[in-house]
């Protein structure tokens, strides 16, 4: 698509076992084969130890893979609870150990929860977690958009267009076109066109202003932190300290004084996600500081 890669082989590991067939055979008529893609279609659980893993990093090493895909991570994920954080903490702990031990890179395909602005379903330890996170979306046109909207210690925002072409491969025995769908990139890589504010909810805003004020506040404030490695020094607060603040404001269920609840810190936690998705506040587990 225009973009500088490096090249190597790719393992697509299919938790929705039977799909890829029809995909593959339209891949190959229209961009040509090629001996750099292998797929997997065994449904494995990445949540029930390392079994699973250690297979996927035995297959990696195998291919000599630079990139291994898990789609969808859901599914990879039996028995655990993908809005809970303790159970994703596990799988992106074994995500994490797959790329260092295989020396590859693991891509996850995730779908959205009914409210798509929200961005992956389940918990956002996901989308805290992950260096880089590329969200898809359809224009009023029906053109395709995929785009950066994070990208640790890199610029985000770049995006890629693309439309869907129906494949027809046959007929069926009712004489129905057996069809399935290619993609044809239409605009090569491009900043983000800018548009209005995004929308903020009201916990968020309440959340946003209480930062704001912290890092206004010298008091408060420590210079020349380096939150993520690699990054210049920014003058940040410690997230403790926010939330300590929103609870002294009573903005949170838990009064003044009281040992903040875990609802309360996820509440937060979500909320601070939501903000650097939308570039007005950047956090870790430890800091928050401006973008």
């Amino acid at each position: 698509m225009g973009c500088r890669v490096r090249g190597g082989p790719v393992v697509y590991f299919s938790m929705e076992p039977g799909l890829l067939d029809l995909r593959l055979t339209a891949a190959a008529a229209v961009y040509g084969e090629t001996d750099q893609f292998y797929f997997c279609e065994d449904v494995l659980n990445l949540f029930a130890g390392r079994t699973a893993a250690q297979q996927i990093v035995e297959i990696a090493r195998e291919y000599g893979a630079a990139v291994v895909v898990i789609d969808p991570i859901s599914a990879a994920m039996a028995g655990a609870n993908e809005n809970d954080y303790e159970d994703v903490s596990a799988v992106i702990e074994t995500l994490r150990w797959i790329a260092t031990t295989a020396n590859t890179h693991v891509a996850c395909i995730a779908h959205t929860g009914k409210d798509a602005d929200k961005g992956q379903r389940g918990s956002s330890h996901f989308y805290a977690s992950f260096d880089l996170v590329v969200s898809i979306s359809e224009d009023p046109s029906g053109d395709r958009i995929a785009e950066i909207v994070k990208a640790r210690d890199a610029k985000k925002g770049d995006e890629i267009r693309f439309r869907l072409n129906e494949f027809v491969l046959g007929t069926d025995k009712e004489g129905d076109e057996w069809k399935t769908l290619t993609v044809e990139m239409i605009e090569g890589p491009s900043t983000r066109r800018q548009g209005p504010p995004a929308k903020l909810s009201d916990f968020q805003q309440i959340v946003l202003k209480d930062a704001l004020n912290l890092l206004a506040d010298d008091h408060h404030t420590e210079l020349g932190i380096r939150p993520r490695d690699g990054m210049p020094g920014v003058t940040a607060v410690r997230r403790d300290s926010l939330r300590r603040e929103l609870q002294k404001n009573g903005r949170l269920e838990s009064q003044n004084g009281e040992k903040i609840t875990r609802k309360d810190i996820g509440k937060v936690r979500d909320a601070l996600v939501a903000l650097e998705r939308k570039s007005v506040l950047c956090a870790t587990d430890e800091w928050v500081w401006r973008p």
